[in-house]
């Protein structure tokens, strides 16, 4: 049936029917005043995210007025006191925050350290259950040698005041604590403030310090140190940089449009490359093996080691000769897969205002992840300190801050809210470069010039706010909800495995389900994505545009994979060119500028590998933000494109766009995207013209 005789059918929240476009009137591109009216969005669901995250914001209030954030962050001693808080001793041992000053009062050291009871000091069993005690300080002087090495004592008195004890031996360290009015507690060290806490230096005394031995063993002893020392001096042009990581990712996506091709050309002819020259390597190997064995007949077969080469290379030339057959079968479809790519970047080139979204966004999600942080504190403390009976324990009684399972149900929930409002930041973001870049590829083109409504991406915003934030709230709530329930398997998976150390099973089970709730963020992620596009196109709710994007990915699979497989390689090159760019720059500056080279200067930096790594990862971040803003106007150019080879909303006498990737992926050369249309160009079909209403051709 001819387009114009197409039945429509309305769309709400949740309903997967859509509204075919209309052929008898007028196309115009999306946000130009002629595109017909807009109407409001997924509004159901725009009702639930702020009825959700105004019950958030009474959950952050009620947290705010009962809780106290120094329960977690200073912690709580074993009688109850919290470390570095005015507290005071009760008839029954317990402990009570009060005002300074009060009578009876004591302050608690500000540092909590975990350390053991120790019933009969002289035969010390380190072995009972270690508790916290408030410290003034972290332990730093430990026995050196001796059963006892890396141990050190304290004595907690009655006024939660710690004495650290002294001497290089263990009977040293006890009789400088032999007038302890209090308990003696043994504690590793040396040991550092992480926030507030004492953690052993040596990995040897705790695992949660075996990345820092790793590092120290990998690059030299004292690397922290020198990471303190060298971060602290360089910090000024680490900032620079990370400005300058902004200059160069505008840089690259202004020049990636005219070297598209080119790139295109190596990635393609390396990767082939180097799939026949390992594989002509380990043939080569295998034969120097097999020559090793003085031309005994069959022997070199039963080695492990030539088994490996000879049928590693077989397979790598194998895969080689189906790599050079997918490439020539598919030609076509990565020129056209090229042609989007370098459309994206003419389209962010004149909507320039897209690439600045990650400037005022990544803020804004910083601000929410910061606030969530402060409410997650505050729910935490909202537990209670609780007595319960341990043996070892200093009158038998331990009293430990303890949070309720209401409470940990609470946090999933509000863990949901962080992933929701996050995903809407973004969701609303993509819906902007969405509508700014379908815009763009739409309008028509006099003498050269993109005929473009001044200030699109102000425009878009404006669009998006008043009729699509629904839309925007319901695709971030499927990606909130997914990574919750993934949240939730962890939880669950972490404590069956707590029970179940060495079940390879269960390992393995663990390992299918992440992955399988990884690839179903990556998918859905890259649904919503094109989704935001058909919501910029064709005015619907986010269901029936997911439906229509669905259709068009799996009508046209073959494109789409060219076209993403391209796209990956053209944006990790960028993340990589601007991450590797900016540490070079930053790395000649920490080695040859005399401000921070120069030994005598206050500024010198002694090891400028820290400084580099983090550059490499501040930079990598940004471009890989960057590059997002990149993926989703290729994304747009490739749904715009087969939008209009669908409906044939636009020729290519008005679009320049259509005109060149028409020229792009017709066989017969063809410049008119009116002339020649079939309904997903991957399916074997006839394309067949059929005369619509208006005069324009359209396809039954």
């Amino acid at each position: 049936a001819a387009m114009s005789g197409r039945k429509e059918s309305r769309s709400v929240c949740g309903c997967c029917s859509y509204k075919e476009p209309e052929a008898e009137k007028d196309p115009a591109p999306p946000l130009s005043p002629k595109e017909g009216d807009r109407r409001c969005t997924d509004i159901l669901c725009l009702l639930l995210f702020i009825i959700f995250f105004a019950g958030m914001i009474g959950l952050a209030g009620l947290a705010l007025q009962n809780g106290d954030y120094k329960r977690v962050l200073n912690g709580v001693d074993y009688r109850g006191c919290i470390c570095g808080t005015p507290s005071k001793l009760m008839n029954d041992g317990s402990c009570t925050e009060v005002e300074k000053g009060s009578a009876g009062s004591f302050v608690p050291g500000g540092s909590s350290m975990f350390g053991v009871p120790l019933a009969v000091p002289s035969s010390p069993d380190l072995s009972a259950s270690t508790v916290v005690v408030c410290a003034p300080a972290c332990p730093a002087a430990p026995v050196s040698s001796g059963p006892f090495e890396g141990v050190q004592l304290a004595c907690y008195d009655n006024s939660s005041q710690t004495v650290f004890g002294t001497g290089a031996t263990y009977s040293e360290q006890l009789d400088s604590l032999d007038s302890c009015p209090g308990t003696i507690f043994a504690t590793t060290a040396p040991a550092r403030s992480i926030a507030g806490y004492c953690l052993p230096k040596s990995a040897v005394n705790s695992n949660m310090t075996g990345l820092q031995m790793a590092v120290d063993k990998a690059v030299g002893a004292g690397t922290w140190a020198s990471a303190v020392a060298s971060l602290s001096q360089a910090w000024p042009a680490m900032l620079g940089l990370g400005f300058g990581a902004l200059l160069i990712s505008f840089v690259y996506l202004y020049f990636v449009q005219f070297c598209a091709g080119i790139l295109t050309a190596v990635a393609i002819i390396g990767f082939g490359a180097s799939l026949i020259a390992g594989g002509a390597f380990f043939i080569l190997k295998a034969n120097a093996i097999a020559d090793s064995y003085d031309n005994v007949a069959d022997s070199y077969s039963q080695d492990t080691n030539w088994q490996m080469s000879f049928y590693g290379g077989i397979a790598l030339e194998v895969v080689a000769a189906l790599y050079i057959c997918i490439i020539v079968f598919m030609w076509r479809r990565i020129f056209l897969a090229v042609g989007l790519i370098q459309h994206a970047g003419k389209a962010l080139r004149d909507v320039w205002g897209v690439v600045f979204l990650p400037v005022f966004f990544v803020p804004l999600t910083l601000a929410i992840a910061a606030l969530w942080c402060a409410t997650t504190v505050l729910l935490f403390s909202l537990g209670e300190i609780k007595s319960v009976d341990v043996p070892g324990v200093p009158s038998g009684t331990l009293r430990t801050f303890v949070v309720d399972d209401t409470i940990r149900y609470t946090l999933f929930v509000h863990l949901f809210g962080l992933f929701w409002a996050t995903q809407f930041v973004q969701a609303f973001s993509e819906l902007v470069i969405a509508f700014a870049t379908t815009h763009w590829f739409f309008s028509p083109t006099v003498d050269g010039k993109r005929q473009i409504i001044p200030n699109t991406t102000l425009f878009a915003c404006r669009t998006v706010l008043r009729y699509h934030v629904g839309t925007a709230a319901f695709g971030s709530a499927i990606i909130a909800i997914i990574r919750t329930l993934r949240a939730i398997f962890v939880y669950i998976y972490d404590k069956i495995r707590r029970g179940n150390k060495d079940s390879t099973f269960l390992r393995a089970v663990g390992c299918l389900c992440w992955c399988c709730f990884w690839c179903l963020d990556c998918c859905m992620r890259y649904v919503n994505r094109n989704a935001y596009v058909m919501v910029a196109l064709s005015k619907q709710s986010f269901c029936p545009s997911t439906v229509m994007a669905f259709s068009y990915i799996a009508r046209n699979f073959l494109r789409v994979g060219a076209l993403t497989g391209m796209s990956t390689v053209f944006l990790f090159i960028g993340k990589l060119f601007v991450a590797g760019i900016t540490t070079a720059i930053g790395f000649a500056v920490f080695t040859m500028v005399p401000m921070y080279a120069d030994e005598t200067s206050a500024d010198y930096v002694a090891s400028p590998f820290w400084p580099c790594l983090v550059i490499f990862g501040v930079s990598y971040t940004i471009g890989s933000l960057f590059m997002s803003v990149y993926a989703i106007a290729i994304d747009a150019m490739l749904m715009c494109y087969l939008y209009n080879e669908d409906w044939g909303f636009v020729d290519s006498e008005s679009s320049a766009a259509i005109a060149d990737l028409n020229s792009k992926a017709s066989k017969e050369g063809s410049s008119s995207g009116a002339e020649y249309r079939d309904r997903g160009s991957d399916e074997v079909g006839e394309r067949v013209p059929v005369a619509a209403s208006d005069g324009r051709p359209t396809y039954s």
